[in-house]
């Protein structure tokens, strides 16, 4: 592979064309809560553009789901696709769940969270 055939394999991995690189925004959705969690409740969002989560558009953040999240998440906001990654039956949408595993064991609750993803196009 020459320098020129590596460049256009970067940049269609990349997802990046003549205007800019493609970022993409991931809208992470509590679509379910089983059991009693202190933080979100259904319908809630955690709003996460390009490599940061957009604090305005955001409920706060648990540290114990985001941290369940954060491995595929990243994947997911790199380009992998749900179906890929196993957490959805189409390409911008998945499911992901925090750990905590609610009563009898613990005094929480499981929350799940839908994931939709979408395009952001700035310029490099």
């Amino acid at each position: 592979m020459d320098l020129i055939q590596a460049k256009i394999w970067f940049f269609k991995i990349a997802e990046v064309d003549e205007m800019g690189k493609v970022k993409y925004r991931v809208k992470a959705r509590v679509v379910k809560v089983a059991g009693e969690c202190p933080i979100y409740k259904e319908g809630d969002e955690i709003v996460i553009d390009w490599f940061y989560i957009n604090t305005r558009k955001s409920k706060n953040v648990c540290i114990h789901a985001f941290g369940a999240l954060l491995s595929l998440l990243s994947a997911f906001l790199h380009g992998s696709s749900a179906i890929d990654l196993g957490i959805g039956k189409e390409e911008n949408k998945g499911y992901l769940q925090c750990p905590d595993p609610g009563k009898p064991w613990t005094c929480g609750g499981t929350v799940l969270f839908e994931l939709r993803r979408e395009k952001i196009q700035e310029k490099v």
